[in-house]
């Protein structure tokens, strides 16, 4: 698949701008209270969006720091140019490209690139997902009480804290990780590391590749609610076929 090959190249091109500037000398500017952006984030986008244009210009883009590009074709790139800002702020090396090719409104290609650890996670519809070309599966546990877990927190707790959620399935299982990162807790429940993860407050491009990497690893992915519009409203669970209905039923018990 031709843009296979083209996001897989960029990704790497882009993540040596990442790469360069980690732990060294940022600019940080504030997007909300919490949510920080940098100058890193805006250049690996600018380069990103700069290559869209230059061999796929009928496509559209949706980027976290670009905003929204129509195109002609019915093809969009989704892009997170730096998801683990704070992370990598901090010099926390848990941070990742992560790039996703949606038709209409499924998405078809993910690849997620942690630039740090040099770890990359791709997956195309139907070809199943692959860490570092070799082949990757969600765990088999099937308890929760055997489980490991991870999630994250909104920038904004008016509506939602994800507190409640997060007590509840930390006394059911062996416990829960906050790392920081929605797409790479994705490809990490793809790889079997970790068993499941919950997610409230998200936008398109912290999980359409995710999610597509996990469910091509054999996982389940769905809204709080059990349904296909994780994308559309910003929360998802992605677990193996075991522990997801575990999960959605305590969550749906709150």
């Amino acid at each position: 698949m031709v843009e296979l090959d083209f996001i897989l190249d960029v990704v790497k091109k882009s993540g040596q701008i990442i790469k360069k500037n980690f732990k060294g000398s940022i600019l940080i500017t504030h997007k909300g209270e919490t949510d920080l952006v940098t100058n890193v984030d805006k250049e690996v986008d600018a380069l990103i969006r700069d290559e869209i244009k230059k061999y796929f210009p009928q496509y559209g883009i949706l980027s976290e720091e670009g905003g929204t590009l129509q195109g002609s074709s019915n093809k969009v790139f989704v892009v997170d140019p730096l998801d683990g800002t704070t992370n990598f702020v901090k010099g926390y090396p848990n941070v990742c490209i992560s790039i996703a090719l949606m038709e209409e409104k499924e998405v078809i290609l993910g690849v997620i690139y942690n630039p740090i650890s040099e770890d990359i996670y791709y997956a195309v519809k139907g070809g199943g997902s692959f860490k570092n070309g070799k082949l990757i599966s969600v765990s088999k546990t099937e308890n929760l009480s055997n489980s490991l877990l991870a999630t994250g927190f909104p920038y904004d707790f008016s509506e939602y804290s994800n507190f409640p959620q997060f007590e509840a399935l930390f006394r059911k299982t062996l416990s829960v990780r906050v790392d920081g990162s929605a797409a790479l807790d994705l490809a990490r429940v793809a790889e079997g590391v970790i068993d499941g993860y919950w997610e409230k407050g998200l936008s398109k491009w912290d999980i359409a590749a995710g999610s597509l990497i996990v469910m091509e690893a054999n996982g389940v992915v769905s809204d709080f609610r059990n349904g296909g519009n994780y994308l559309e409203k910003g929360e998802i669970i992605a677990a193996n076929p075991f522990l997801h209905p575990q999960i959605l039923e305590v969550l749906n018990a709150l």
